[in-house]
């Protein structure tokens, strides 16, 4: 091989190109496994070198023999660990791959942080003679490698943030709700209902719900959109009076709670029924609730010919 003009064209997942002392040269790219990393399984120190190799510019077709050797600096210096001698490679089309430190041939401590370099020498064919060495060495420098994360290895936290115990279902997602990671659906839930429903309470601590109200089952995160109708009526001789309607929930079990602004002061004459609507958006629930339009009046039993009302909710993430 003296005198003749060789490409060598190294990579370890990305191409480089290599060749004799009188050429310039490309740098390859390698990835490297790195040492001491005490995490789950560890990884090894080994790693593929892929190469190109011409003769007088033609790709090699023959079995060739490498001898690769590691140091510590880009001429002179020090080498780290042995030579590692890799015999009868393939070598079609100038391509070849080799596997080296598997048997941690460049030592423990190949690769702590420090900059490497490699140097590379071949003959062809295999056993033909003397091995040539290309110049200059080749600097190693990292590519990205898929490692353990410390901080995502418990299903008890996602980088340090809580994750709920609570079993998901078919489908669903972990979202944040402010607090922790907790499984929910995506998309959204529809829940409605009909009915006559309940007369107002009385003003101004009593609220009741006037139509039906829809049970909804909320998680943390959620919100719940709301919207419900009752046709409210009188038959008295004064009418309807004093009538102020909300949306309100009641946690089951619990007391009604009234949400956003009202409809303030309604009143219809005698033997008149108008429907009453109103919609909100409410969040911060957690639970099963009941959901919809609410209201008391200054003279609830005015309110004597009420009619048919619907309350329907949406429930999104």
């Amino acid at each position: 091989m003296s005198r003749k003009d060789i490409l060598f064209y190294g990579m370890a997942l990305v191409l480089a190109v290599l060749v004799l002392k009188e050429f310039n040269l490309f740098r390859p790219t390698l990835a490297l496994a790195q040492e001491g990393i005490s995490i789950q399984a560890a990884l090894g120190s080994g790693f593929t070198y892929q190469g190109r190799l011409t003769d007088a510019g033609d790709p090699v077709n023959a079995t060739c023999d490498f001898q690769f050797s590691l140091f510590d600096a880009a001429g002179g210096g020090s080498q780290v660990g042995s030579t590692q001698t890799v015999t009868n490679v393939n070598v079609s089309g100038g391509l070849f791959t080799a596997q080296l430190n598997g048997g941690g041939q460049f030592g423990s401590t190949a690769f702590n942080g420090e900059a490497r370099w490699l140097q590379i020498a071949a003959r062809c064919p295999a056993g033909s003679g003397n091995f040539t060495t290309l110049s200059p060495r080749q600097p190693l420098t990292a590519a990205p490698y898929a490692l353990f994360s410390p901080t995502s290895g418990s299903t008890q936290a996602l980088n340090g943030y809580t994750v709920s115990n609570a079993a998901p279902a078919s489908g669903q997602v972990l979202r944040w709700n402010g607090s922790q990671w907790s499984p929910q659906s995506l998309g959204m839930t529809v829940v409605y209902t009909g009915g006559v429903g309940s007369a107002p309470g009385t003003a101004p601590s009593s609220l009741d719900f006037l139509a039906p109200p829809a049970q909804v089952a909320v998680m943390n995160g959620q919100r719940v959109v709301v919207h419900s109708t009752k046709a409210m009526g009188s038959t008295m001789a004064n009418g309807g009076l004093g009538l102020t309607t909300y949306i309100c929930y009641r946690q089951v079990g619990g007391a009604i709670v009234s949400v956003g602004q009202s409809i303030f002061g309604v009143r219809v004459p005698t033997g008149t029924r108008v429907p009453i609507s109103l919609s909100t958006v409410i969040e911060g629930l957690n639970g099963t609730y009941d959901v919809g339009l609410c209201g008391f009046s200054t003279q609830p039993t005015s309110w004597n010919d009420n009619a048919y009302g619907y309350t329907a909710a949406l429930i999104s993430n």
